[in-house]
This record gives C-alpha cells, sequence and structure tokens, in this order.
C-alpha cells in the first residue's frame, strides 16, 4: 500500500472584525490566508496521490489553526478584564464565563469569510470530497483529516465544549477525548508535532538543555506562557 502524509501548520485563523484604532473609524485589517490558496493546495495534493498511486492521505493540521490570542474581543466591554486565555486549561471550567468567550471566539472566527470557505475545503476534504466549479466530487482515495493543538489554540483541548466545536467546525470525528500532541506514522516514517515543544517561551515547561522525548507529559501542554500573555496583553493592543 502507498501512503501519503500532509503536514500544514500555523494557519492562524483569526476573528478580524474587531480591529479598532481608538479615535478613529474602524480599521479593518485582513490576515486571514485567501481559501483558494488551501483549495488550490488539496487539489494539488489530490492530484498527487492520484499520480503515484496513493490509496491513504493522512492530513495534518499541525497546531495553531485556530488563533484564540491574537483578537482585540479580549478587550470588548462585554468580557472581563480577569477573563483572560494565560490560564491553565484545567482551570477552564464547563459553563464558565471564559469556555463561553472561547465558543463565541470559535464561530467568530469562523464566520470570517475566508476563513469559513477554508473550513468548508477542509471538512469536504474529510469526506472524501473535492470542489470542482459548482460541484463536489469524489476524491476516490481513503482520506483522514488530523488535527492537534498549538500553543495559540491550546485552549481547543481544555473542555469537551470546546473539543465537540473544533471537531465540528473541521469535521473531524471524535467522542469529545482529548486531541493528541503528536502523530507518528510507520508508512511513511513520519513523526510530528507543533514545535513549540522547543520554545521556553511558548510551551509550558522548560526543556532547553534536556533530551525533549516523543511522549511529553500531557499537562505541560495545559500550562499558560509568557507567549500568550505577551500575544494577548502587548500585540494585540498594538493597534
Amino acid at each position: 500500500m502507498a501512503n501519503m502524509v500532509v503536514v500544514i501548520s500555523d494557519l492562524h485563523f483569526e476573528e478580524e472584525k474587531s480591529d479598532i484604532i481608538d479615535g478613529a473609524p474602524p480599521v479593518e485589517l485582513t490576515r486571514n490566508v485567501p481559501a483558494s490558496l488551501f483549495e488550490n493546495l488539496i487539489t494539488d495534493v489530490v492530484r498527487t496521490a492520484g499520480e503515484r498511486g496513493v490509496d491513504r492521505i493522512d492530513f495534518v493540521l499541525a497546531g495553531d489553526v485556530f488563533d484564540l490570542h491574537r483578537t482585540q474581543r479580549w478587550f470588548s466591554p462585554e468580557i472581563s478584564p480577569d477573563t483572560r486565555p494565560f490560564v491553565d486549561n484545567g482551570s477552564v471550567l464547563p459553563g464558565s464565563a471564559l469556555e463561553k468567550v472561547l465558543l463565541d471566539m470559535l464561530d467568530a472566527i469562523a464566520a470570517e469569510k475566508e476563513v469559513g470557505d477554508s473550513l468548508a475545503a477542509f471538512r469536504n476534504l474529510a469526506d472524501g470530497k473535492l470542489r470542482r466549479g459548482d460541484e463536489l466530487a469524489d476524491i476516490g482515495i481513503d482520506i483522514e483529516l488530523h488535527y492537534l493543538p498549538g500553543n495559540h489554540d491550546r485552549l481547543a483541548n481544555a473542555t469537551p465544549a470546546l473539543r465537540s466545536k473544533v471537531r465540528s467546525l473541521l469535521n473531524i470525528s471524535g467522542n469529545g477525548g482529548l486531541f493528541p500532541h503528536n502523530f507518528l506514522f510507520t508508512d511513511p516514517n513520519v513523526f510530528i508535532r507543533h514545535g513549540h515543544e522547543y520554545d521556553p517561551v511558548n510551551f509550558g515547561s522548560p526543556l532547553k538543555g534536556r533530551r525533549i522525548e516523543r511522549d511529553i507529559r500531557p499537562e505541560l501542554y495545559d500550562r499558560p506562557t509568557l507567549g500568550d500573555f505577551i500575544t494577548v496583553q502587548v500585540a494585540s493592543r498594538l493597534p
């Protein structure tokens, strides 16, 4: 059997509508990649797989797909200054104010036109479909779409409701269980992780100077980081 593994990461789908410069009319800042690029990418992958006689495609979204930090919604009057994302995943309780904010942010991100169309392309891919003009065609190859959180969508793993929301947006099956932090494929031999494990500013434990094992303790991925604080309180406030 010929298998193909495709890995993309750091799509950083963002909510853009709340970008405001004080004392001026709202300023539109376009940061989301046009959906046509992802549609072209998927078309290229399927065409290449067909040319090479591939029987199965594992398509991995390897973290920072949804940017839950880079948005000015954190400073809207409706959100308490005490409600911020630089908390441990275990502190996000089902039904809490923070969980509601995060669920609303995922909806706001998905409501962005280019993001919505991009997510639709990935959902079609997960269904084994490819858009050709106005039609959806069967790809004819066994395909599975995978997702793992990065540091900017770390909190997508915090509660069953958040995990279910992400699974719905991407059309990924699952029973609400935790998303993995890495994937290991043996045909071909590929090991995949987001990579923030190597960055002490954006990972929950300083691993520098030590061997970084394949399986890192899951609770380390749940911890808030200095990078969370800088992205929200500095980068998102710059406008």
